[in-house]
């Protein structure tokens, strides 16, 4: 995928979701971790912490999906790390470890997006049949998708999709032209989102639930300016834009096969356009992402947007300053680094994926205290997370990360995380400039 949300892949992150600033007591001050499951719900998962520098161990679960910390009195600094897996899952090499060490000044009450297959398993779904109608001419097949499924078929062709088992569904029809075969954005004639289809009742419709398209489903095109790239990242330039509805539905912003992948708009440097969808409204939100690499692979360069529902044209601006810290094998990675002096600096992402596992650590300027050195955690001793670390002769993949960030990383990660396989936050406003390196050696 060319995309941040590549790293490992993008990507970009469990970096989004926690919230706002919290006071010091004489007792201490208490640190909360919410886990919310991706469409609404309690997440699971195990949570550790450690004071300061000091070890691991397992927090205390306040009420279902809600963890406490204390710490004592004049300490501000503490990591969290979370492993979403499924219920009774004691090898942790299989996973995706969030690590957020901070202070009490960044935040303490963390919202952490955990999709685990226990997680998953809390909903209950059912199948509608879906059929599109159309008197007009110019497109004859459509692109059908739910929050949990996705179909292409022809029009008037029923196509089951998988919905939550609940009132209020969303459900996207994007219209294609008869012209082509291809799904790329430029092909798109029509767009309907049907809201508060009621899937709470199976079956859902007795017969197929039937729409019709009509000239009122015109779409609106917003723009995408032309943007540069960093002398140091001149190769492969790219933006994708996609859409999240306040119900769950997600829109992908491309992939690297964007002719048979369908997004909202992609393109290059050179910019272009994107589909709004008719009838949004507030709690919906457009997300798009540009991004350049050095002719290596290795330097990246990209900017995040989340936009509002009504969308709006986008002007993209990629990091100028290249991150470039060093990596040596200690197991787990060791970065050093020259401390990213861009306006704006909000923290830092450190990663470590080997095997089925990745551990991502979000760290605050806060947390490091003018070092310029950080280890990836070595969580293998902590409850529920025995094995996270790779074994001798294994491949571990390493990205460092500079994010630049037009809100403090309180605010960043307070924000409901978004269901994305590496979540945003619905943050309509937010825009994070990235600067990263990866590589990877052998243990």
């Amino acid at each position: 995928m060319k995309r941040l949300f590549a790293i490992a892949g993008m990507g970009l992150f469990g970096l989004l979701w926690l919230a706002a600033c919290g006071s010091q007591g004489p007792a201490g001050t208490e640190v909360k971790v919410h886990l919310v499951a991706p469409f609404g719900g309690t997440g699971t998962g195990r949570v550790i912490y450690q004071v300061a520098d000091g070890s691991w161990q397992a927090a205390l679960e306040q009420a279902p999906g809600v963890y406490a910390l204390t710490l004592p009195a004049g300490e501000k600094r503490y990591g969290v790390a979370v492993n979403c897996l499924p219920t009774g899952w004691e090898l942790a090499t299989f996973g995706y470890a969030r690590v957020f060490q901070l202070t009490v000044d960044d935040t303490t009450d963390l919202r952490v997006g955990c999709t685990s297959l226990s997680d998953i398993a809390q909903y209950s779904l059912t199948e509608a049949p879906i059929e599109v109608e159309s008197s007009e001419s110019g497109y004859n097949r459509v692109w059908l998708r739910s929050a949990w499924s996705a179909k292409k078929v022809g029009l008037g062709t029923p196509k089951p999709l998988t919905f939550l088992t609940r009132p209020r569904r969303d459900l996207l029809i994007v219209a294609y032209d008869s012209g082509s075969s291809k799904y790329a954005p430029r092909f798109i004639k029509r767009i309907k989102l049907v809201r508060d289809l009621d899937a709470s009742t199976p079956p859902v419709c007795a017969t197929p639930c039937s729409y019709a398209l009509t000239s009122a489903d015109t779409p609106a095109i917003a723009s995408v300016e032309n943007f540069s790239l960093p002398a140091w990242a001149d190769q492969d330039p790219w933006f994708g834009v996609g859409f999240v509805s306040k119900k769950g539905l997600v829109v992908p912003h491309g992939s690297d096969d964007p002719d048979n992948d369908p997004a909202l708009g992609t393109g290059d440097h050179s910019g272009g356009d994107y589909y709004l969808i008719p009838d949004t409204e507030a709690g919906d939100v457009y997300w798009a992402e540009a991004s350049a690499k050095d002719a290596a692979g290795t330097y990246r360069a990209s900017n995040v947007k989340v936009l509002d529902h009504d969308g709006g044209d986008i002007a993209f601006a990629l990091p100028t300053a290249k991150f470039d810290p060093s990596v040596s094998d200690h197991g787990l990675p060791r970065f050093g680094f020259s401390s990213y002096g861009t306006s704006g600096l909000v923290g830092y992402a450190f990663v470590a994926e080997f095997g089925d596992f990745t551990e991502f650590a979000v760290v605050s300027p806060g947390w490091l205290g003018g070092r310029t050195t950080y280890q990836v955690p070595d969580l293998s001793g902590a409850p529920g997370f025995a094995g996270a670390r790779p074994l001798p002769g294994e491949k571990v993949h390493w990205q460092g990360i500079a994010i630049v960030a037009n809100r403090p990383l309180g605010e960043i990660l307070s924000a409901e995380p978004l269901p994305l396989p590496h979540p945003l936050p619905r943050l309509p406003g937010l825009e994070l400039r990235l600067a990263s390196k990866q590589g990877h050696y052998t243990h």
